[in-house]
């Protein structure tokens, strides 16, 4: 089942006796799918490609991302976030929202020194 498609299924069983005149008793049951934690979140654009000066101050918004999940309630909920490789690298001059998806700049940039970042 996938939820995603289709989260409600009405159907009506039936219990049919052998007697010689058989009787027939019925109900109705609702299935409700619950969601699985079963999508990944995907991004709108599969690169970003942003333009900074390096005299741009701290604390100026670049880029915001924007990821969805297809999941339901928190499976679904997405939290933005730079890889540890990116976490643990030193000097690094970017910060992240993790509720926005919004990429600022956190130190000054030199562009003779590092050009570009990826």
């Amino acid at each position: 089942m996938d939820r995603e498609s289709r989260d409600l299924y009405k159907m009506v069983v039936l219990a049919t006796d052998g007697g010689h005149k058989p009787l027939t008793g019925s109900i109705k049951i609702n299935v409700k799918v619950v969601d699985a934690n079963d999508n990944m979140p995907e991004f709108e654009n599969s690169t970003y490609h942003v333009k900074v000066y390096e005299d741009a101050e701290i604390g100026t918004p670049i880029l915001r991302v924007r990821a969805v999940d297809k999941d339901a309630d928190l499976n679904g909920k997405v939290v933005y976030g730079f890889s540890k490789h990116i976490q643990n690298a030193k000097n690094f001059p970017f910060t992240i929202n993790e509720h926005t998806g919004t990429i600022f700049l956190n130190q000054h940039l030199d562009f003779e020194s590092t050009p570009l970042h990826q």
